[in-house]
């Protein structure tokens, strides 16, 4: 079985920290979001303002069936979470993703979770401190934590909406977890887009920060990718090309889309999961189009491409190879010789996409930072070469 190699370098490298921890110290804006936050949940203030949408939403949904005063979450049968564990999909992906959340939550007060499909715990690992608090409310294996058992919690929205979700301090509906802040993402199965379960991780509230959603976020796309190798998927018929201009082919054939739907299914094809409202404002920024017209543009790509958009979130129903990932995927891996061969100049240059424009010129400053840090002067001309901007390397 081919596998993937998983190592998650935006929190280590070889026990080093890389940019900003993953842990960062209490702060008084910190404090005072979780006071807020805190006074909106026991309906001291009103929420607007205060809570994200999806938050207010979850909220929403589980105060008809779960009290806010629940200590700890029910659990399930320890052999029915072991069959359940060795039936797993996403436990086949195999120990590399398992040897990388421990080595993760042996760098931080961190605790790692794996559920199914239906939000009970399967697996679970963090140090002696951390699994004393997990076991407490039963974040352990057996744990179910859907939003109908925990009340608005990460796994259990990252499950409902199948998207990655973050639920910091009393953004948790249950008192048992305010005090914690939380980063899930679901592992989509590649051929129908159905959540198999979901990755978390989880520390103290006060230890918030964004690397915790970027982890798990690469954690579960990679997991993703394994089961597509293992399906016999990775080789997708679709090719959807960026760099220089936008064309999508089948089987090497062009597939006849307007500029625009390109940029719409660019869009989606990058993100996890997207509502309609974020979708349009990624493709049109502020420009006055209905959201008719977006849903309409949508429809006939869906239709173009045998259903390989799915819809709430509007997402990839399977796979489809996207040059911009393979790009900066041969950068991670200091391949800059295949990284320029795949480089035909900047994302749609003429796209007025705001997400596609700064995804470009993302693109387009990484990419230069490692042909100037190569000093290959074969690299430099065949970037200059490539960009209409970048001609001035050629005189340095």
């Amino acid at each position: 079985m081919k596998s993937l190699s998983i190592s998650v370098v935006l929190l280590h490298d070889g026990g080093d920290r890389v940019g900003e921890r993953l842990v960062v110290g209490m702060d008084d804006e910190l404090r005072e979001r979780r006071r807020r936050l805190e006074a909106a949940r026991v309906g001291a203030h009103r929420p607007d303002g205060i809570v994200a949408p999806e938050v207010l939403a979850s909220w929403q949904r589980c105060a008809p069936h779960v009290a806010m005063h629940l200590d700890r979450v029910p659990t399930v049968d320890e052999d029915v979470v072991r069959d359940a564990w060795q039936e797993s999909r996403i436990r086949r992906v195999g120990d590399a993703l398992l040897d990388e959340l421990r080595t993760i939550t042996e760098h931080d007060d961190l605790l790692a979770a794996i559920t199914d499909s239906e939000g009970t715990v399967l697996w679970s690992h963090g140090n002696r401190r951390m699994s004393r608090i997990g076991e407490s409310v039963n974040f352990v294996p057996g744990g179910r934590w859907s939003e109908q058992n925990a009340g608005t919690n990460a796994l259990g929205m990252a499950l409902t909406a199948g998207r990655p979700a973050t639920v910091f301090s009393s953004e948790h509906w249950c008192d048992a977890v305010t005090d914690w802040v939380c980063y899930a993402a679901p592992v989509m199965d590649p051929a129908t887009g159905v959540p198999l379960g979901v990755i978390d991780l989880s520390s103290s509230w006060e230890k918030t920060s964004a690397l915790g959603l970027t982890t798990v976020r690469t954690l579960a796309r990679l997991a993703e990718a394994q089961l597509s190798l293992d399906a016999g998927e990775a080789a997708s018929p679709w090719r959807l090309r960026l760099s220089g201009r936008g064309e999508l082919t089948h089987h090497g054939d062009p597939v006849p889309l307007t500029t625009r739907q390109i940029e719409i299914l660019a869009t989606i094809a990058l993100h996890d999961g997207l509502t309609l409202d974020e979708l349009h404002a990624h493709v049109y920024g502020d420009r006055a189009v209905s959201m008719s017209t977006l849903k309409a543009e949508v429809s006939h790509i869906r239709k173009r491409l045998d259903d390989l958009i799915l819809s709430r979130p509007y997402r990839l129903g399977g796979p489809l190879a996207v040059a911009v990932d393979e790009i900066l995927d041969a950068l991670d891996h200091k391949d800059l010789a295949k990284a320029l061969d795949r480089y035909r100049g900047p994302v749609m240059p003429q796209s007025e996409s705001p997400y596609l424009s700064a995804r470009g010129h993302h693109l387009d400053v990484v990419l230069r930072d490692a042909v100037i840090r190569s000093g290959d002067l074969a690299h430099v001309r065949r970037f200059a070469e490539l960009h209409p901007d970048e001609t001035d390397l050629l005189l340095g």
